[in-house]
């Protein structure tokens, strides 16, 4: 028996910050959150323009109605390095296969074809059930110069066997130098995953 009502949470490292989505914009966490991950030291000027970044992905996954998001500032550089969010999806109770891990690597592959290279799906298992892996490189617009730029992102789909959704927890970067290291970030970040039947 599969739980209709459910929560899912995350436990990020300290230098993961949550985006308080249901928050007005203007209600000062931003300067708050980037004095915390800069420190007493830092100069007004870093904390001002790593606010003002939060500031903006704060408004973009509001504006985008995203249910969960994170932003990663690293110890090494006082600025947003990557962006992760979490969405749930419904499968189509009339189809068989839709969220097995076979629908799931197929349809990641079909879907999510990257802009650069290969992206091959990966099956793993988290703590919070089976799940496919995937990582490549893609367009995205989402740039604060409103622009167009090349991304990497890790792509978690995840089953967990207490609910019908698919869970899929998306991190995405444009700082390709650190792909490797974001990358690792992500997969921890995954593995905090855990799903709680709703009291």
């Amino acid at each position: 028996m599969t739980w209709v009502d459910y929560r899912w949470s995350l436990a990020p490292g300290s230098r993961w910050v949550r985006l308080p989505l249901d928050s007005p914009t203007d209600s000062g966490w931003q300067e708050a959150a980037a004095a915390r991950l800069l420190g007493p030291d830092a100069p007004a000027d870093l904390g001002a323009d790593l606010a003002r970044q939060l500031d903006f992905w704060l408004g973009d996954c509001q504006q985008r109605a995203v249910p969960t998001a994170l932003a990663l500032v690293p110890d090494e550089i006082a600025t947003v390095a990557a962006l992760a969010e979490l969405h749930s999806y419904a499968m189509d109770p009339n189809d068989p296969s839709a969220g097995t891990i076979e629908w799931l690597s197929s349809n990641l592959a079909v879907n999510q074809k990257p802009a650069m290279g290969e992206a091959t799906p990966e099956v793993i298992e988290l703590p919070a059930g089976p799940a496919v892996r995937l990582r490549g490189l893609y367009a995205d617009l989402r740039d604060q110069e409103g622009s167009a730029m090349l991304v990497e992102r890790v792509m978690h789909a995840v089953r967990p066997p207490q609910i019908d959704d698919l869970l899929l927890l998306s991190t995405t970067w444009a700082m390709l130098a650190l792909g490797d290291e974001l990358a690792k970030r992500a997969d921890e970040l995954a593995r905090t995953l855990s799903v709680e039947q709703a009291s």
